[in-house]
């Protein structure tokens, strides 16, 4: 059983990429480090946005276009369906430091960032045995019984098996 609760937005909010003042902006340089933000107008992706402006990158989002969130405006856009191959037309000829993807199908993302960035950290779900809240190991039990939980173990050995062809360094969050 799932339990799955609703949040209405609310209708004015704090423009979601604001930096802790402990983290200073970093003076924009001719030379900068780029990155990608794939999923960067959902929910996680204008804290990431402004980290990575805060230390110094020239960010760009990925994403759908579908809706806009307040982002700096240097931040640039590419509106694309991250679901499905129009992410390889999308970045053909663009290349990134780093690209961090905060979406669910991210086993499309090997043959769309192949000779993209040589960096990828993405951020998967789980698909652990419950064990009392106790923490997983590699080793733990794996959950597979459900489609959507073979989908989440389909998608990281996917990622895996790229970042072990050289494909680009991979860090997986679950």
């Amino acid at each position: 059983m799932f339990l799955v609760k609703f949040f209405q937005p609310q209708t004015r909010r704090k423009a979601p990429w604001h930096l802790p003042r402990s983290v200073p902006r970093a003076s924009w340089a001719d030379e900068m480090t780029t990155a990608l933000v794939i999923g960067g107008t959902g929910p996680t992706g204008p804290g990431i946005v402004g980290g990575l402006i805060a230390r110094g990158y020239r960010v760009d989002v990925l994403h759908r276009g579908v809706h806009e969130v307040p982002l700096p405006e240097e931040v640039g856009h590419i509106h694309a369906d991250p679901h499905f191959d129009t992410m390889v037309e999308a970045l053909a000829g663009r290349t990134y430091e780093v690209v961090v993807a905060t979406y669910g199908r991210a086993r499309l993302l090997p043959k769309a960032l192949r000779g993209v960035t040589e960096r990828l950290i993405s951020i998967g779900g789980a698909t652990y045995a419950h064990r009392d809240a106790a923490s997983a190991t590699e080793e733990s039990e794996r959950v597979t019984t459900t489609s959507l939980f073979a989908k989440v173990l389909e998608t990281e050995n996917e990622l895996f098996l790229a970042h072990e062809r050289g494909d680009f360094a991979l860090t997986h969050l679950r």
